[in-house]
């Protein structure tokens, strides 16, 4: 699979808390260094005022981190990450802590620079608490905290075999529509084989096809009415509906079966694992689809 840089940028400009961690070699004498700023790459949250962001990636890959620091005019730091393997509420650290880089105050006291922190292959999903560090001959300095979950490279494996087995079973093949880049590119780069169909939601075939695409909300009401009497339709949209919450519905009658997924996940799909894991979901899950 590719790596990919996407950014989405947060910005946390309080304090934050540092994670229960030992630090070694700390010391009284090392340079006043302080975080007032810090935006992750990907899916970086902080649910409450001073608490540390949530970031969701992929193992083996790495993720940007925005440092801005203060420090005396200068001074001279390493950067580093200590990483945690948080389970059970236990921690275990894994050595030896990761170097990041250089930052020099010289006449400045305030210093932006973006640090790439490398993820570790994980075989599940993982919780890892990272503390950032500033390091001198002197001493260290803990400067921030965050909690990021790490997730396997192949999300896609699940689909992948329910597309093979479907296709094997009943002949069923896979018809991707819309506009959406993200959704083709999650397609193509996971090896699971589908046909093109273009912008439109196409009018329903007479073999055995899921059509999975993106779709306007009037485009989809618009294609319902001009939908003929005979054929059946197997169609999952994703679409943005004000009538109704975030989610999955599903329509049933004798001759169609729709799910209409109201969540803008298919950009991100390339990049994103949350995403990855709540569209192969979708897709999976919709077993009534093949059933017609």
């Amino acid at each position: 699979m590719k790596p990919h840089r996407s950014r989405f940028r947060l910005l946390f400009l309080v304090a934050m808390p540092f994670l229960p961690l030992t630090l070694t070699g700390a010391s009284s004498s090392a340079p006043e260094v302080a975080l007032v700023g810090m935006a992750v790459e990907k899916r970086a949250e902080s649910g409450q005022p001073g608490s540390q962001p949530v970031l969701h990636a992929f193992g083996g890959r790495k993720v940007s981190i925005d440092l801005r620091l203060t420090g005396p005019a200068g001074a001279s730091v390493a950067i580093e990450a200590r990483l945690v393997s948080v389970a059970n509420g236990l921690g275990a650290p894994l050595a030896p802590d990761i170097a990041l880089g250089e930052v020099v105050f010289d006449h400045r006291r305030l210093v932006s620079r973006t640090v790439e922190l490398p993820l570790p292959e994980v075989a599940r999903k993982v919780q890892l608490a990272v503390r950032i560090i500033a390091r001198t001959g002197s001493g260290a300095t803990p400067v921030g905290d965050l909690r990021v979950f790490v997730y396997p490279g192949d999300l896609a494996a699940p689909l992948r075999q329910w597309a093979a087995k479907a296709r094997q079973d009943g002949g069923l093949r896979l018809g991707v529509f819309g506009k959406s880049s993200g959704l083709r590119a999650f397609l193509n780069e996971n090896g699971v084989v589908f046909e093109e169909l273009g912008e439109k939601i196409p009018p329903p075939s007479s073999g055995k096809m899921l059509l999975v695409g993106d779709a306007a909300l009037a485009d989809l009401e618009s294609w319902l009415r001009r939908l003929p009497e005979e054929g059946n339709a197997r169609l999952v949209v994703f679409t943005e509906d004000p009538w109704r919450l975030p989610g999955v519905y599903v329509t049933t009658t004798h001759r169609l079966r729709i799910v209409k997924a109201t969540l803008p996940i298919l950009e991100r799909l390339p990049t994103d694992p949350l995403h990855q894991i709540s569209f192969v979901e979708i897709i999976t899950q919709s077993s009534a689809l093949i059933s017609l």
